[in-house]
């Protein structure tokens, strides 16, 4: 006979259990028969019958020697489990007790279903899940060890079974996942597959997503089907955990919000109302919104902007009006300015004509006739007022690429009288070896005690992130140029880095000076191989956080301040104007720092 579950004894502390003793059965009990677990009432999940007379179960703590199995009384062992739960949480008890529940029914994986099924309702009354995510995980333990003893017990029917509790119930994901494993829901995935499009039907969008992923099957479902709802209905972070784990899904996202970008304005209303979903979300309510989760999507998986041409071509367009506006001001030049256009345009026909339209529209027409020669466009596409303008130089020979004499700037600059021969470029293995030889002499020699750095990139138009493209070394009388596009694969030069890096960088005797050195930084420490890198602390200078610190702690006034000026200390070029008289020239501050300007070089340091 079976050891009996005794009233007391369930809720007995532990360190009563030496003196427990099991309730033997009297002598008239008659045996009687074993019946299934599945007889006992599960109607939620189709399993139909009576449940007979409540079998009775020891302690779990008590030695249990099972004689004869009855049906357990779930309910009350799930009362028992909540009870240890309460007390222990995950512990050796809990643990031995549902070993001893599994051990002692007939068909142990419905009786997971229907403790899960009594457990999971508690999610409703505000508890947490753990407690049924430690009973499939200890349920997933004990069975690796006796699946052959019940292999004959999981049924399809029970994996139907199981996967609907999955999509009814309010598991969390970790839960899911075990369960699927327990029940080899993925052996038929055809019919779980049917399954969650039943569940989308009934807008059970974040259980079907869950479901998707525990059965890695996310491709077999469009963007539509709860990707989209959910991003309506708020639930974005459900969606972070769907297409993290599928690039096919990232990619099908992403072509299909870029193509939104050029519907009409209320696309939105009309696919949510598609979609039968509410618009619940005001993150995914107008085109603005979907530029801005666009963005971040592709940011986060790295999606190259070849697959969202459309936003590809906006952010290009917002880059050549910021530039355009910029180079008007006279604050770039306008071999950058031009320099710049043809890097963010490249071979796109489409942002051909439209810089030539946004230049007509500014009111430039000698720089719409030079793009719009440079990039030979039908006359007949152009504004009327350009191809007016073309007709006078129909006679023109080529193209004219002469730059304007009249100068949007006069301002007077501060200037670096530093000779050419003084501006050593570091290309390549010989010239850095060069240098460390000199820089290490110099360094014995005690030559050397301050250092200015700056960094150079690719301004980011678009989406794309620039690499790092020369890192630039200052003493009192040399510029060093170190161009990274030259000095390539990276790790070929890896010794010359730690050379320089235990030199300079974490070198605590020489001060270096740096400006916003921060982003600078950041660039370093993502482009170079260099091992435990030194790039703050003791020998560095930020100094516009120094001149911030002057200005607003100590009342500092540079010699060419004025008293009531108001001060943003955003600018090099600013600063160098309080202490010189003179800013310096920053108009090619926007070229492509890939390809050198010695002008930029020479002024742009901050020594």
């Amino acid at each position: 006979m079976a050891r009996r579950w005794n009233e007391t004894s369930c809720n007995a502390p532990a360190a009563d259990a030496a003196n427990f003793r099991p309730a033997e059965p009297s002598s008239n009990q008659s045996p009687r028969n074993i019946h299934s677990i599945a007889q006992i009432s599960f109607s939620s999940y189709g399993v139909g019958g009576t449940s007979a007379t409540p079998n009775t179960y020891v302690s779990p703590v008590a030695h249990f020697e099972p004689v004869q199995r009855f049906e357990p009384e779930v309910e009350r062992i799930a009362k028992h489990i909540q009870s240890i739960w309460a007390t222990w949480k995950q512990s050796k008890v809990l643990t031995d007790t549902l070993s001893s529940f599994f051990k002692s029914s007939p068909n142990p994986y419905t009786s997971l279903l229907q403790l899960i099924n009594i457990i999971s309702e508690d999610r409703l009354k505000g508890k947490a899940t753990s407690m049924a995510h430690t009973i499939t995980e200890e349920f997933y333990k004990w069975i690796k060890y006796n699946e052959s003893e019940y292999e004959h017990v999981l049924t399809e029917e029970l994996k139907i079974q199981a996967f609907k509790m999955v999509l009814e119930k309010k598991i969390s994901p970790n839960t899911i996942n075990t369960i699927v494993k327990i029940f080899k829901c993925n052996t038929h995935l055809d019919c779980m597959e049917e399954l969650i499009r039943d569940s989308i039907k009934q807008k059970r969008f974040k259980e079907a997503c869950y479901a998707s992923i525990s059965l890695n099957i996310q491709d077999r479902f469009t963007v539509e089907d709860f990707l989209l709802p959910l991003f309506f209905m708020n639930l974005v972070c459900v969606t972070e955990e769907f297409l993290v784990t599928t690039k096919f899904q990232q990619t099908a996202l992403v072509k299909y919000l870029d193509d939104l970008l050029v519907e009409n304005d209320d696309c939105l209303y009309f696919l949510a109302n598609r979609l039968n979903v509410t618009q619940s979300n005001n993150n995914f309510s107008n085109k603005s919104q979907i530029k801005t989760n666009l963005t971040r999507i592709m940011k986060k998986y790295n999606i190259p902007n070849e697959l969202a041409p459309n936003i590809t071509r906006q952010k290009k367009k917002g880059a050549l009006v910021y530039l355009f506006r910029r180079y008007q001001s006279g604050a770039t030049g306008i071999h950058a300015w031009r320099e710049m256009a043809l890097e963010s345009i490249g071979n796109d026909e489409t942002m051909m004509l439209e810089v030539v339209k946004m230049l007509e529209h500014f009111g430039d027409i000698q720089e719409c006739i030079y793009f719009a020669q440079l990039f030979a466009i039908d006359p007949s596409l152009l504004p009327p007022t350009i191809q007016q303008e073309l007709l006078f130089c129909e006679n023109a020979a080529g193209i004219d690429l002469s730059i304007p004499t009249e100068e949007y700037n006069t301002t007077e600059y501060h200037d670096l009288s530093l000779p050419d021969k003084q501006i050593h470029i570091i290309d390549c293995a010989t010239k850095f070896n060069e240098f460390l030889d000199k820089i290490n002499i110099e360094l014995f020699d005690a030559h050397l005690d301050v250092f200015g750095l700056d960094c150079e990139w690719k301004p980011e138009l678009t989406s794309d992130k620039s690499d790092l493209a020369s890192i630039q070394l200052a003493t009192i009388d040399s510029v060093y140029i170190f161009h990274l596009p030259q000095l390539q694969p990276a790790e070929s030069f890896k010794l010359h880095w730690q050379e320089f890096s235990m030199n300079i960088f974490s070198n605590i005797n020489i001060l270096k000076l740096g400006f916003e050195w921060k982003g600078d930084a950041s660039m370093i420490r993502s482009s170079l191989p260099i091992d435990n890198i030194q790039l703050h602390g003791p020998g560095f200078i930020d100094i516009k956080l120094l001149w911030k610190e002057l200005e607003t702690k100590w009342n500092f006034q540079l010699p060419f301040q004025s008293s009531n000026e108001d001060i943003t200390y955003n600018s090099l070029s600013d600063l160098v104007k309080l202490c010189f008289g003179r800013p310096l020239n920053k108009t090619e501050q926007f070229s492509n720092s890939e390809k050198y300007h010695y002008g930029q070089i020479k002024l742009n340091m901050p020594l």
